[in-house]
Parts: structure tokens; sequence; C-alpha cells
């Protein structure tokens, strides 16, 4: 694991990542890099910006509110700061920034049946209105160019005015994509992206690349279901029909019966989905952590071996705030979002336009939606699907019915609870015809299908008082850590297949690279490629650790230490083949003052039997001490001291805290 300390962190973690790149970058399978023009842009690249007689400080007033210096794995290196990534509200994207005049030139050979995409770009907004620049007027508009150089003649290959976009209150934003045959010619060309205008304005190129049309592609679409609990899916035996679809996918794919996350809450589960890392080695626990900077992504590994890399989800604690929009090139943060009552739907149809675009290239898409998290008011008729005749609802913003976290123990009865558990099911029906069938149609109508590996799981379940509390985050049993995944193969591989070995959230970036054929050296991952599993080959239960701090109105850090480190998770669990063993503390002054009605105090420790008792209503602590007492002490050790990586920490926006109380995950 890569670890950066003291002030001259960003030098070290820029050394570092160039290390990484050449120790895992490869070449594709038929010998042609598509060539991501940005990721090569050096000092000697840029014939003219004017940026490059500016300090540090002077360039970073100069540019669009909501963007930084883009620093990650396989980007390389950033002269003048004119890599960066950009918020623009919904929507994260890549860009290398262009204000006139400005001339990026890049030797390359150009492949037969050679494509040069990008888009241009202008951005007006506070900065562009108010800062000081090297310009005394704004200009009129931007012409972009390209061309193509050989030898000593220039070819114009496509040529654009852009005019200035009018003032509004926010932000105006002008951006068009281009796709450019490229001529064919034998030998090394130059090829020459310029931007001139009179007076100053922030243009922009977005993700400018060359690949080969026609080619053969390689896919990987991972979808996370935000609050899936596998128990509730008919693939996995559940007796309503909630997934006809992703039974469908299943037949064509291999079905994990028994895969564990990390944790019972969103931030925390997907970090370990997209970096192979439990809880405590990437150390975030609470709303306001972030993946630490020199941590590795899954997209981060895909990008650097050439894969075009985009996300649409649905913000919150899947936000860009949080890191995860590293190494993809457009990051989608809002059309996965719970304030949609289609959530699922709308990620279906930006995915499936983005693979229309993107169908000649290799490609990672990740998908994520809360569809299936509170509140549940998913569109007629899947809404009253599963409702009983005399149910009180057909929507339910359920956290508002508890009157908010601080309720979360109270009892209901039990006409009540069937109507959210008819709700909740109705949600998972909704998400698979409307995001698992139209996604599988589109994959077959652009013939991706076959050769896509395709990955469905989720962060967490849901518990409906099994263990005396609603929601997640609270509990780490089976309800809430046991996910669904299922895995489609390229070629269909392994069809059909179900396996019953314990497996782990964190085992999916491998699985994909060990797929894909990327190589992973220099990284230390928590997690193991499932192919041995799938194979045969590993015949093992394989150890889950998973915890959570949700409970605790301060979160991890609290003063309860372990071994004289830092505090432990307020839960804490791992197992030994199927035993399964949970590690509590008590809650302190503040929760119990906060929480009404009380939860029921849990015992220090707790040992089940999953083979025989599923659901853990038999504590085996007092019958086998010396299992339990063992399992602590080495869980104790474990945590001494604290996360192995400390977090990056940052206030949150207010945008953002809007969606986390809407999710009810804050106050």
């Amino acid at each position: 694991m890569l670890t950066i300390h003291g002030k001259f962190g960003v030098v070290l973690l820029s050394l570092a990542l160039l290390t990484l790149s050449s120790a895992c970058r490869k070449a594709d399978r038929d010998g042609f890099h598509t060539i991501r023009l940005m990721d090569r842009l050096k000092k000697e690249n840029i014939g003219e910006s004017y940026l490059a007689g500016l300090n540090g400080t002077e360039r970073e007033r100069f540019v669009p509110i909501n963007s930084i210096p883009l620093i990650e794995l396989g980007t390389g290196e950033n002269p003048y700061g004119v890599k960066r990534k950009i918020d623009l509200g919904i929507v994260e994207i890549d860009m290398l920034f262009a204000p006139p005049k400005s001339e990026y030139g890049f030797n390359l050979r150009i492949p037969e049946g050679g494509v040069l995409e990008f888009s241009t770009g202008i951005i007006r907004d506070k900065n562009f209105e108010i800062l000081g620049s090297p310009f005394p007027a704004e200009a009129g508009g931007v012409n972009f160019q390209v061309q193509v150089e050989l030898g000593s003649r220039k070819r114009t290959v496509f040529q654009k005015f852009v005019p200035l976009p009018p003032v509004k209150e926010e932000r105006t934003l002008e951006i068009a994509k281009h796709k450019v045959p490229l001529p064919n010619v034998k030998g090394e060309v130059r090829i020459i992206l310029s931007t001139e205008g009179e007076g100053r304005a922030f243009s922009f190129w977005h993700n400018p690349v060359v690949y080969t049309a026609g080619r053969k592609t390689r896919g990987v679409i991972l979808i996370s279901v935000d609050t899936l609990r596998a128990d509730h899916l008919h693939t996995y035996g559940y007796e309503r029909p909630t997934t006809p679809n992703l039974d469908a996918l299943a037949a064509d794919g291999v079905v994990f019966d028994k895969a564990y996350s990390s944790s019972s809450w969103t931030l925390p589960a997907h970090v370990s989905l997209l970096t192979s890392l439990f809880g405590m080695n990437h150390g975030v626990y609470n709303p306001d952590e972030k993946i630490d900077a020199s941590l590795i992504t899954l997209a981060e590994m895909l990008r650097l071996n050439n894969f075009f890399c985009a996300a649409v989800t649905g913000g919150g604690f899947v936000s860009s705030f949080y890191g995860f929009s590293r190494g993809f090139e457009t990051y989608n943060k809002g059309d996965g979002a719970v304030n949609h009552n289609n959530s699922a739907e709308l990620v279906a149809r930006t995915a499936s336009n983005w693979l229309e675009d993107n169908k000649d290239k290799n490609f990672f898409l990740f998908l994520h939606t809360y569809q299936t998290h509170l509140p549940y008011e998913c569109p007629a008729p899947y809404n009253s699907m599963f409702l009983d005749e005399d149910a009180l609802w057909q929507k339910l913003d359920f956290f508002a019915y508890l009157k908010g976290k601080a309720s979360v123990f109270k009892e209901l009865p039990d006409r009540e609870r069937r109507n959210v558990v008819g709700l909740y099911d109705g949600e998972i029906r909704y998400t698979d015809e409307s995001l698992v069938k139209t996604l599988i149609e589109k994959l077959k109508a652009l013939n991706l299908y076959d050769e896509t590996l395709i990955i469905l799981t989720s962060d967490h379940g849901e518990e409906f008082y099994e263990h005396g509390a609603w929601l997640h985050g609270a509990h780490l049993y089976e309800e809430s850590i046991r996910i669904p995944l299922v895995i489609k193969f390229p070629g269909s591989r392994n069809k059909g297949a179900r396996v019953d070995n314990i497996v782990r959230i964190v085992d999916i970036m491998p699985t994909v690279l060990d797929v894909m054929g990327v190589e992973a050296k220099g990284l230390s991952l928590d997690g193991r490629s499932l192919i041995p599993v799938v194979s045969g080959r590993d015949k093992g239960d394989r150890t889950f650790w998973a915890d959570t701090c949700w409970l605790l109105l301060e979160g991890c850090g609290g003063k309860e230490t372990a071994g004289g480190g830092e505090a432990l998770p307020h839960t804490v669990t791992t197992n030994e083949g199927r035993s399964k063993f949970i590690l509590n503390r008590s809650l302190g002054p503040k929760e119990m003052d906060y929480y009404r009605p009380l939860p029921a105090v849990p015992p220090a420790a707790e040992l089940y039997d999953l083979s025989n008792d599923a659901v853990e209503k038999r504590n085996l602590v007092s019958q086998k001490p010396e299992v339990a007492n063992r399992l602590a002490r080495m869980v104790r050790e474990l945590y001494a001291g604290g996360p192995k990586k400390r977090p990056s920490k940052s206030l949150l926006n207010k945008e953002l805290e809007e969606q986390l109380r809407t999710l009810g995950y804050i106050k």
C-alpha cells in the first residue's frame, strides 16, 4: 500500500503514481494503445500558453470555479496546472484547460481507421467575471482548431468558432462533442490542438483521444444498487418475483450465495468496493472523511490500461466529494439520486446513451442508484405490486415517519412492517425492470453483451426490525451486510454456476483486473480474484471484516480504546469459516440521551453458527467461550492503533448536507 506523509506529500504522490503507472500499464490485447492525449501532455507538448508565464498562485486564480488540478494514476505530469477536474453540478469531467492563445502538440502514429474524439467547451462563471487576468477584456469567442502535421505540411482536420456564452447568475457552459476521422498516413505525425481568440476566455478540451473505430472492444459494467438485501431477490430464493431480469442475467453468469460487505452503510462500503480495502485499511468511517489521495481506485487502474471510464451515480455518499471520481473522465452524481422516484430509469437512460457513444472503445461503466433506498415511492404499478389489500401506504418517506434517526429502534405493528417490506420489494422489481432489463437490451442491441463483464452487487442491506432496528448502519447482522453478487463473465463462462463459498466486496476489484488482464504490481489489496473460487481451485471460505460507527453521534474516534490505541468502531464482525463473531461496545451518554426508544443493550460479544442459524438468533458465546475469546483478541489486535490509513477531512457543502439529510444519515 502506498503511504504519503509530510509537507512533500504532493511531490511524493506524483512520483509514486508515475512509478506505479509504469508497473501496471499494459497494452491492448491487439497491440494498439488507445491514446489519451491529455495523459501524454508534458511541458514539451506545450507550444504556447500564457499560463506558462504565471506563477502557481496566479494560475490558480485564473481558472474556472470548482476546478482542481488533476493528480491521478496514469495522468502524467501536469504542466502549469492545465489538466483539471471540474465540477459542473450534476457531472464532473476532466478538462484540458486551454484559454487562448494555446497550442498543445503530440507526436504519435495514427492507427489505420484512427479517430480523434474530443469535446470543445467554454465556461463563463464568477471567476471569469470578477477576477483580474492577463487580458484587459473578454474575448468575443474562441476558435478551436485541430491540425495534423507531417514534415513541413499541415492539414486542418477540424475548425470551429464558438462564441463566448452569455452572462448568467451562476455559470454558463457551452460544450459540444466531436469525432474526426484521421488521415491514413505512415510514420509519425504531430497532432496540434490550438485555441485562438482576442481577449480572455475559459476555453478547454475535454478528453481528446485517438482510437480505432470498429475494433472489437472489452467492457466492464459494475452496478451497485444501494441498500439491496440479497434475501429479497428471487435470484436468491425469495418467494416474491422481484427479479425476473436479474434471474436471466444470473442464468448467463455466476451467483455468489454468500457475499459480504465491509460495512452496513454507503460511504465506507463503496470505498471498499472501489479500492479493495477493508475499513481498517482505508480509514473512511465518518461523513466528513474522504478517500486518501495515495489510495488507488479501480477506475484509475482501468484508465491506466486504456479503458474509457464513466460513472452514473446517485451522489450523496457516492459523490465526487469523497474522491470517487478519480480515474473517471466523466462522473455523473445526480441521475441515481434519492430525490428522483425513477432514478433507476434515469441511470439506465444515461448509461445507454454513453454506451452508444463509446461502443468502439474499451470501457468501464460504474452505475449506482439509490432507487431501493428510502423514501419508498417508485412509479406505478410497482409501488403497489407486493402490498396487502389493507396496506396503509402506497408510498412512504419511512425515515420521516420514524421521525428521524433517533427513532430507528421504535417497534411498529406487524401491519406497518409488512407495508414497509412490500414497498421495498416494489422498488426492487422496478429497478430490475427499468435498469437491469434496459441495460441488457441495450448491450445486446450494440453487440456488446457477450464480451462485457457485468457485475451486479450492493453496498449493504436493510433492517426490518429483525434485530430491533430499522434502516441500516446500526448493526452488522446478515440482513445488513450479506449482499447480492452476480457476475456475468465475458463469453458467459461458467454460466449457471452458484458459489457457496464466503466471498467479500473487496474481491470485486481484483476480479475485474484479473478478467481484464490488468497487472496490479505495486498494489496492496485486501481482496483476491474470484476466478480461483469459480474454477474450484479455491475451495474454502474467505474471511470478511465489517465495521460501523453509524450509531455514534460523533462517529469513530471516541475515547474508548483497544490495547491502548485508537477507539474500535462501535461494532466489528468477522468470521472463521461459518462461525460469525461480532464485538460490540456500549453507547455513550450522548447516544443514550439521543435515541428514543433506547436500543436493547447488545452483548459485548456474539457468536453465531451460520450453517445452522442463518438468522442469528442463538448466541453461542457462553457455549464456546474459547472461540469467542480468541476472536475477540484477534479483533482488538487488528484494530489497535486505529486505521492504517488516515483519511482526508473536509467540511460538507450545503448541497451535500441536504442530500445526506434526505438519505437519513445526518441530523
